[in-house]
C-alpha cells in the first residue's frame, strides 16, 4: 500500500477501481488498493517542499519484497496536435 504526504501534511491515497460488474463505468476513487500490485497516486497541484512516500506491504507471504517508485512531472502548457 502506498500513501504520499504533501508538505502541508495532507495525505493522498492511490486511485482504485470498482471491479464489480456495476462499477465498470464508475470513476476511480481514492483509497487503499488491496487487490493490485501497481498503484497510482495523482497530485493535481503539487506544492514546493519535501514529500513523504510510505510503502507498506499487505499480505506479503515472503519478505522483504523489493519495489520501485516512479514519478512523472508535467508542466501545464499548450500542445498543438494538428494545424
Amino acid at each position: 500500500d502506498i500513501t504520499v504526504e504533501l508538505p502541508d501534511g495532507s495525505i493522498y491515497d492511490p486511485f482504485i477501481l470498482d471491479t464489480s460488474a456495476a462499477g465498470v463505468l464508475a470513476q476511480a476513487t481514492r483509497g487503499k488498493d488491496r487487490l493490485n500490485n501497481i498503484e497510482q497516486v495523482v497530485i493535481d497541484r503539487a506544492l514546493p517542499g519535501r514529500y513523504r512516500v510510505r510503502i507498506k506491504g499487505f499480505e506479503v507471504p515472503f519478505g522483504p519484497q523489493p519495489y520501485k517508485i516512479v514519478y512523472n512531472w508535467e508542466e501545464p502548457g499548450f500542445e498543438l496536435l494538428q494545424p
